[in-house]
Protein backbone atom coordinates (compact mmCIF):
# COMPACT_ATOMS: atom_id res chain seq x y z
CA UNK A 1 0.00 0.00 0.00
CA UNK A 2 1.03 3.58 -0.58
CA UNK A 3 0.97 5.82 2.29
CA UNK A 4 -1.67 8.85 1.41
CA UNK A 5 -1.49 11.25 3.41
CA UNK A 6 -1.99 14.87 1.65
CA UNK A 7 -3.88 15.72 -1.49
CA UNK A 8 -4.51 19.41 -3.57
CA UNK A 9 -7.84 19.79 -2.08
CA UNK A 10 -9.37 21.05 -6.28
CA UNK A 11 -12.87 21.62 -6.95
CA UNK A 12 -15.22 21.35 -4.32
CA UNK A 13 -17.33 18.15 -4.81
CA UNK A 14 -20.51 16.63 -3.14
CA UNK A 15 -22.95 13.53 -4.02
CA UNK A 16 -25.92 16.05 -4.69
CA UNK A 17 -27.46 15.32 -8.06
CA UNK A 18 -27.74 17.06 -10.74
CA UNK A 19 -31.52 16.15 -11.12
CA UNK A 20 -33.52 14.82 -8.57
CA UNK A 21 -36.78 14.20 -6.65
CA UNK A 22 -38.23 17.04 -4.68
CA UNK A 23 -41.65 17.83 -2.40
CA UNK A 24 -43.20 20.91 -3.00
CA UNK A 25 -44.74 22.07 0.36
CA UNK A 26 -46.93 25.38 0.32
CA UNK A 27 -45.70 27.29 3.16
CA UNK A 28 -47.85 28.26 5.99
CA UNK A 29 -50.10 25.28 5.12
CA UNK A 30 -47.98 21.91 5.23
CA UNK A 31 -49.78 20.81 1.55
CA UNK A 32 -47.45 18.55 -0.32
CA UNK A 33 -47.01 17.49 -3.66
CA UNK A 34 -44.16 15.31 -4.78
CA UNK A 35 -42.81 16.19 -8.23
CA UNK A 36 -40.31 13.91 -10.59
CA UNK A 37 -37.37 17.05 -11.17
CA UNK A 38 -36.78 16.15 -15.34
CA UNK A 39 -36.37 19.54 -16.38
CA UNK A 40 -36.45 22.89 -14.69
CA UNK A 41 -40.22 23.23 -14.11
CA UNK A 42 -40.10 22.18 -10.18
CA UNK A 43 -40.35 24.20 -7.21
CA UNK A 44 -39.74 23.85 -3.56
CA UNK A 45 -40.67 25.73 -0.39
CA UNK A 46 -39.03 27.04 2.63
CA UNK A 47 -40.42 24.05 4.52
CA UNK A 48 -39.27 21.15 1.86
CA UNK A 49 -36.10 19.34 2.11
CA UNK A 50 -34.97 18.70 -0.96
CA UNK A 51 -31.32 18.51 -2.15
CA UNK A 52 -29.68 21.16 -4.61
CA UNK A 53 -30.53 20.51 -7.90
CA UNK A 54 -29.92 21.34 -11.20
CA UNK A 55 -31.84 20.30 -14.53
CA UNK A 56 -30.90 16.85 -16.11
CA UNK A 57 -31.59 13.20 -16.43
CA UNK A 58 -34.25 12.01 -13.33
CA UNK A 59 -32.32 10.62 -10.94
CA UNK A 60 -32.53 11.17 -6.72
CA UNK A 61 -29.73 11.74 -3.76
CA UNK A 62 -29.71 10.71 -0.08
CA UNK A 63 -33.07 7.90 0.43
CA UNK A 64 -34.08 6.43 -0.52
CA UNK A 65 -30.81 6.12 -3.00
CA UNK A 66 -31.31 6.21 -6.64
CA UNK A 67 -31.87 3.26 -9.16
CA UNK A 68 -28.67 0.94 -9.62
CA UNK A 69 -26.03 2.35 -12.58
CA UNK A 70 -25.65 -0.30 -15.32
CA UNK A 71 -23.96 -2.98 -13.56
CA UNK A 72 -20.11 -2.61 -15.00
CA UNK A 73 -17.56 -5.05 -14.42
CA UNK A 74 -15.43 -4.35 -11.21
CA UNK A 75 -12.63 -2.58 -12.58
CA UNK A 76 -8.29 -3.43 -11.83
CA UNK A 77 -7.33 -1.32 -9.09
CA UNK A 78 -3.16 -0.69 -8.80
CA UNK A 79 -2.10 0.33 -5.30
CA UNK A 80 -4.95 1.11 -2.66
CA UNK A 81 -5.02 4.69 -0.90
CA UNK A 82 -3.77 4.16 3.08
CA UNK A 83 -5.76 6.84 3.91
CA UNK A 84 -4.86 8.60 7.19
CA UNK A 85 -5.93 11.89 7.41
CA UNK A 86 -9.15 14.19 6.41
CA UNK A 87 -7.90 15.99 3.61
CA UNK A 88 -9.76 15.43 0.13
CA UNK A 89 -8.96 13.25 -2.17
CA UNK A 90 -9.23 14.43 -5.54
CA UNK A 91 -11.82 12.42 -7.71
CA UNK A 92 -11.93 11.97 -12.13
CA UNK A 93 -15.22 13.69 -12.08
CA UNK A 94 -14.01 17.03 -10.14
CA UNK A 95 -13.22 19.09 -13.12
CA UNK A 96 -16.87 18.70 -14.59
CA UNK A 97 -18.86 19.10 -10.96
CA UNK A 98 -20.41 22.66 -10.21
CA UNK A 99 -18.90 23.40 -6.86
CA UNK A 100 -21.08 23.94 -4.03
CA UNK A 101 -21.13 27.82 -3.71
CA UNK A 102 -22.63 27.48 -7.66
CA UNK A 103 -24.94 25.44 -6.67
CA UNK A 104 -25.84 27.89 -4.11
CA UNK A 105 -26.15 30.72 -6.37
CA UNK A 106 -28.45 29.15 -8.86
CA UNK A 107 -30.86 28.00 -6.23
CA UNK A 108 -30.97 31.98 -4.77
CA UNK A 109 -31.18 33.10 -8.29
CA UNK A 110 -34.20 31.35 -9.21
CA UNK A 111 -35.74 32.44 -5.98
CA UNK A 112 -34.90 36.22 -6.47
CA UNK A 113 -36.09 36.15 -9.84
CA UNK A 114 -39.47 34.59 -8.64
CA UNK A 115 -39.83 36.81 -6.38
CA UNK A 116 -39.24 40.15 -8.18
CA UNK A 117 -41.56 38.83 -10.81
CA UNK A 118 -44.33 38.11 -8.36
CA UNK A 119 -44.62 41.31 -6.97
CA UNK A 120 -43.96 43.16 -10.11
CA UNK A 121 -47.46 41.73 -11.62
CA UNK A 122 -49.13 43.19 -8.27
CA UNK A 123 -48.69 40.83 -5.34
CA UNK A 124 -46.83 43.97 -3.01
CA UNK A 125 -47.55 40.96 -0.39
CA UNK A 126 -45.28 38.31 -1.49
CA UNK A 127 -42.53 37.71 0.82
CA UNK A 128 -39.04 36.22 0.13
CA UNK A 129 -39.41 32.36 1.81
CA UNK A 130 -42.77 31.36 0.27
CA UNK A 131 -41.26 29.40 -2.27
CA UNK A 132 -37.71 28.01 -2.18
CA UNK A 133 -35.54 25.59 -3.97
CA UNK A 134 -33.74 24.97 -1.40
CA UNK A 135 -33.21 24.12 2.23
CA UNK A 136 -30.67 24.03 4.64
CA UNK A 137 -29.35 21.01 3.92
CA UNK A 138 -29.05 20.76 0.18
CA UNK A 139 -25.70 22.29 -0.25
CA UNK A 140 -24.08 19.80 2.45
CA UNK A 141 -20.88 17.80 1.00
CA UNK A 142 -21.19 13.80 1.53
CA UNK A 143 -19.78 10.92 0.60
CA UNK A 144 -20.56 7.52 2.34
CA UNK A 145 -16.95 7.05 3.46
CA UNK A 146 -14.46 9.85 4.56
CA UNK A 147 -11.70 9.61 6.80
CA UNK A 148 -13.03 9.78 10.38
CA UNK A 149 -10.11 10.03 13.06
CA UNK A 150 -10.72 8.20 16.13
CA UNK A 151 -9.61 10.86 18.80
CA UNK A 152 -11.81 13.24 17.19
CA UNK A 153 -14.23 11.62 17.12
CA UNK A 154 -13.87 9.83 20.46
CA UNK A 155 -13.89 13.36 21.76
CA UNK A 156 -16.32 15.16 19.64
CA UNK A 157 -18.78 12.33 18.23
CA UNK A 158 -19.11 12.36 14.91
CA UNK A 159 -18.78 15.24 12.31
CA UNK A 160 -21.88 17.81 11.36
CA UNK A 161 -21.27 19.82 8.73
CA UNK A 162 -21.73 23.59 8.76
CA UNK A 163 -23.96 25.59 7.08
CA UNK A 164 -22.97 28.40 4.72
CA UNK A 165 -23.88 31.66 6.42
CA UNK A 166 -25.93 33.13 3.97
CA UNK A 167 -27.83 29.96 3.74
CA UNK A 168 -28.10 29.92 7.46
CA UNK A 169 -28.96 33.60 7.58
CA UNK A 170 -31.89 33.31 4.88
CA UNK A 171 -33.40 29.95 6.50
CA UNK A 172 -34.26 32.13 9.44
CA UNK A 173 -36.34 33.69 7.49
CA UNK A 174 -39.77 32.96 7.80
CA UNK A 175 -42.78 34.10 5.74
CA UNK A 176 -45.83 35.84 7.88
CA UNK A 177 -48.59 33.83 5.87
CA UNK A 178 -48.58 31.20 2.94
CA UNK A 179 -49.56 31.98 -1.13
CA UNK A 180 -52.85 32.02 -1.74
CA UNK A 181 -54.35 30.50 -4.75
CA UNK A 182 -54.35 32.98 -6.91
CA UNK A 183 -50.68 33.68 -6.06
CA UNK A 184 -49.64 30.49 -6.56
CA UNK A 185 -51.32 29.84 -10.25
CA UNK A 186 -49.19 32.63 -11.47
CA UNK A 187 -46.36 31.59 -9.59
CA UNK A 188 -47.12 28.14 -11.18
CA UNK A 189 -48.11 30.04 -14.79
CA UNK A 190 -51.90 27.87 -14.37
CA UNK A 191 -53.51 30.98 -14.54
CA UNK A 192 -52.57 34.16 -17.66
CA UNK A 193 -53.89 36.76 -15.33
CA UNK A 194 -54.33 37.83 -12.21
CA UNK A 195 -57.55 39.25 -10.86
CA UNK A 196 -56.07 42.66 -10.55
CA UNK A 197 -55.44 42.50 -14.31
CA UNK A 198 -52.07 41.92 -14.77
CA UNK A 199 -50.54 39.68 -17.19
CA UNK A 200 -48.66 36.21 -16.01
CA UNK A 201 -45.68 35.63 -17.89
CA UNK A 202 -45.82 32.37 -19.82
CA UNK A 203 -44.87 29.88 -17.60
CA UNK A 204 -45.53 31.59 -14.33
CA UNK A 205 -42.71 33.57 -12.28
CA UNK A 206 -41.15 30.76 -12.14
CA UNK A 207 -40.49 29.95 -15.63
CA UNK A 208 -39.69 33.30 -16.09
CA UNK A 209 -36.72 32.85 -12.86
CA UNK A 210 -35.73 29.71 -14.70
CA UNK A 211 -36.19 31.40 -18.28
CA UNK A 212 -33.51 33.92 -16.90
CA UNK A 213 -30.80 31.62 -15.71
CA UNK A 214 -31.26 28.32 -18.36
CA UNK A 215 -32.36 29.93 -21.28
CA UNK A 216 -32.98 27.92 -24.13
CA UNK A 217 -30.83 25.41 -22.86
CA UNK A 218 -33.30 23.51 -20.15
CA UNK A 219 -31.22 20.04 -20.18
CA UNK A 220 -27.82 19.17 -19.89
CA UNK A 221 -26.28 15.97 -22.34
CA UNK A 222 -25.44 14.18 -19.19
CA UNK A 223 -25.54 14.39 -15.71
CA UNK A 224 -22.47 14.83 -13.64
CA UNK A 225 -23.65 14.92 -10.45
CA UNK A 226 -26.26 11.89 -11.07
CA UNK A 227 -22.77 10.46 -12.65
CA UNK A 228 -20.87 10.76 -9.19
CA UNK A 229 -23.73 8.73 -7.46
CA UNK A 230 -23.43 5.89 -9.75
CA UNK A 231 -19.87 5.67 -8.91
CA UNK A 232 -20.55 5.41 -5.29
CA UNK A 233 -23.40 3.12 -5.52
CA UNK A 234 -21.00 1.27 -7.64
CA UNK A 235 -18.32 1.07 -5.31
CA UNK A 236 -20.31 0.31 -2.46
CA UNK A 237 -21.25 -3.22 -4.54
CA UNK A 238 -18.22 -3.69 -5.43
CA UNK A 239 -16.39 -6.78 -3.96
CA UNK A 240 -13.79 -5.38 -2.44
CA UNK A 241 -15.57 -2.82 -0.34
CA UNK A 242 -17.86 -5.24 0.77
CA UNK A 243 -14.68 -7.32 1.97
CA UNK A 244 -13.45 -3.87 4.06
CA UNK A 245 -16.94 -3.87 5.03
CA UNK A 246 -17.24 -6.99 6.49
CA UNK A 247 -14.01 -6.42 8.30
CA UNK A 248 -15.64 -3.26 9.89
CA UNK A 249 -18.30 -4.97 10.86
CA UNK A 250 -16.40 -8.18 12.68
CA UNK A 251 -14.32 -5.32 14.89
CA UNK A 252 -17.69 -3.28 15.54
CA UNK A 253 -18.76 -6.73 16.87
CA UNK A 254 -15.66 -7.21 18.73
CA UNK A 255 -16.56 -4.30 20.30
CA UNK A 256 -20.04 -4.86 21.25
CA UNK A 257 -21.99 -3.07 18.81
CA UNK A 258 -23.86 -4.21 15.92
CA UNK A 259 -24.66 -2.39 12.77
CA UNK A 260 -25.31 -3.58 9.56
CA UNK A 261 -22.68 -0.45 7.76
CA UNK A 262 -20.73 2.00 7.97
CA UNK A 263 -23.21 4.52 7.00
CA UNK A 264 -25.34 3.91 9.65
CA UNK A 265 -23.80 4.66 13.09
CA UNK A 266 -23.72 8.51 12.00
CA UNK A 267 -27.15 8.51 11.16
CA UNK A 268 -28.55 6.35 14.20
CA UNK A 269 -31.47 7.96 15.58
CA UNK A 270 -30.07 8.76 18.83
CA UNK A 271 -28.32 11.35 17.18
CA UNK A 272 -28.94 11.91 13.54
CA UNK A 273 -30.82 15.09 14.60
CA UNK A 274 -28.32 16.95 16.06
CA UNK A 275 -26.93 19.83 14.74
CA UNK A 276 -22.65 21.30 14.32
CA UNK A 277 -23.56 23.77 17.57
CA UNK A 278 -25.27 20.86 19.62
CA UNK A 279 -22.10 18.75 21.54
CA UNK A 280 -22.69 15.11 20.98
CA UNK A 281 -23.60 13.19 24.23
CA UNK A 282 -21.10 10.45 25.63
CA UNK A 283 -22.40 7.45 23.74
CA UNK A 284 -22.38 8.97 20.59
CA UNK A 285 -18.24 9.88 21.34
CA UNK A 286 -18.24 5.84 22.12
CA UNK A 287 -19.55 4.93 19.43
CA UNK A 288 -17.90 7.14 16.98
CA UNK A 289 -14.15 6.60 18.55
CA UNK A 290 -15.04 2.74 18.02
CA UNK A 291 -16.45 3.42 14.46
CA UNK A 292 -13.58 5.40 13.71
CA UNK A 293 -10.76 2.60 14.56
CA UNK A 294 -12.69 0.00 12.61
CA UNK A 295 -12.68 1.99 10.40
CA UNK A 296 -8.78 2.88 10.55
CA UNK A 297 -7.99 -0.43 11.15
CA UNK A 298 -9.36 -2.11 8.24
CA UNK A 299 -8.60 1.21 5.94
CA UNK A 300 -12.65 1.30 4.67
CA UNK A 301 -12.14 4.50 3.68
CA UNK A 302 -8.93 3.94 1.42
CA UNK A 303 -10.39 0.52 -0.44
CA UNK A 304 -13.55 2.25 -1.05
CA UNK A 305 -12.04 5.79 -2.56
CA UNK A 306 -9.62 3.65 -4.50
CA UNK A 307 -12.18 1.82 -5.82
CA UNK A 308 -14.65 4.49 -6.47
CA UNK A 309 -11.94 6.43 -8.42
CA UNK A 310 -11.62 3.18 -10.78
CA UNK A 311 -14.78 3.59 -11.30
CA UNK A 312 -15.27 7.55 -11.76
CA UNK A 313 -12.02 6.87 -14.53
CA UNK A 314 -14.36 4.93 -16.82
CA UNK A 315 -17.24 7.22 -16.20
CA UNK A 316 -15.38 9.96 -17.45
CA UNK A 317 -13.82 8.07 -20.62
CA UNK A 318 -17.29 6.73 -21.48
CA UNK A 319 -18.70 10.58 -21.38
CA UNK A 320 -15.43 12.56 -21.70
CA UNK A 321 -17.42 14.64 -24.79
CA UNK A 322 -21.39 15.04 -23.00
CA UNK A 323 -19.52 16.18 -19.67
CA UNK A 324 -17.17 19.06 -21.31
CA UNK A 325 -20.68 20.05 -23.05
CA UNK A 326 -22.50 19.96 -19.54
CA UNK A 327 -19.98 22.15 -18.28
CA UNK A 328 -20.07 24.97 -20.83
CA UNK A 329 -23.95 25.03 -20.31
CA UNK A 330 -23.64 24.86 -16.60
CA UNK A 331 -20.92 27.78 -16.76
CA UNK A 332 -23.45 29.66 -18.90
CA UNK A 333 -25.95 29.06 -15.86
CA UNK A 334 -23.59 29.96 -12.79
CA UNK A 335 -22.71 33.67 -15.13
CA UNK A 336 -26.55 34.12 -15.48
CA UNK A 337 -27.23 33.12 -11.87
CA UNK A 338 -24.55 35.89 -10.92
CA UNK A 339 -26.15 38.77 -13.02
CA UNK A 340 -29.51 37.69 -11.59
CA UNK A 341 -28.28 38.18 -7.86
CA UNK A 342 -26.19 41.01 -8.31
CA UNK A 343 -29.61 42.65 -10.60
CA UNK A 344 -31.66 41.93 -6.86
CA UNK A 345 -28.73 43.72 -4.90
CA UNK A 346 -28.05 39.92 -3.21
Amino acid sequence: MRNFTTSPIGKRTSVVSLGVIVGLTVAGCGVERAQQYTSVSSVTTSSSSPSATLPGPASSEGSPLPSPPEKTPEPTIGSVLQVTNGKRIPMPLDPYLPSMEELRNLSLARDAAANSCMRAIGFTDWEDGIVRSWDETSFNEYDYFDYLDPATAADKGYPRPEVAPEIARLSKVRPKHGPSKEQMAAYDGRDPRTKSGHTVPAGGCAGEAKSKIYGDTAELPVDSRALAVDSRISAMGDSRVRQAVSAWKTCMSRNGLRYESPVVPRHDVRWASRNASTPADAEEKRVAGIDATCQKEVNLTGVYKTVRIAYEELIVAKNKEKLAAAQQTTQKWTANASAVLAKNGE
